[in-house]
């Protein structure tokens, strides 16, 4: 387990300005809203060398069980995928998130632009 834990530290300390510079990147995309991000997404996991998809879909269709989640949004979204094979042997990991591009309006008393990370 000590290996695996210096390994990981190792990796985060390698690849850790590639990591902000990707959240930086995608905090500043939420200014023009959510296929921005979803871009962003994408170039991402083109950059760490996954095989990159994107799926439309339609949320209503999406069945809900036990969600905290209100009415799903009508009309079509787009989800990102990334496919990024690993050595062999082990289990798949999947990871699930979406951008909350909500509009943001001009907050009195901000001293730095929200979207500059």
């Amino acid at each position: 387990m000590a290996d695996l834990t210096a390994r990981l530290r190792a990796a985060a300390t390698d690849r850790g300005d590639a990591a902000l510079a990707l959240l930086r990147g995608m905090i500043a995309a939420q200014r023009t809203g959510e296929a921005a991000v979803q871009a962003e997404v994408a170039r991402g996991l083109a950059g760490a060398g996954a095989e990159v998809h994107s799926l439309r879909y339609r949320p209503a269709e999406v069945p809900m069980r036990e969600e905290f989640a209100a009415e799903p949004p009508p009309g079509e979204r787009e989800s990102v995928l990334g496919l990024l094979s690993g050595t062999g042997g082990g289990r798949s990991l999947i990871l699930f998130a979406h951008p909350d591009s909500e509009p943001l309006p001009a907050a009195p008393g901000w001293s730095v632009d929200p979207f500059t990370g």
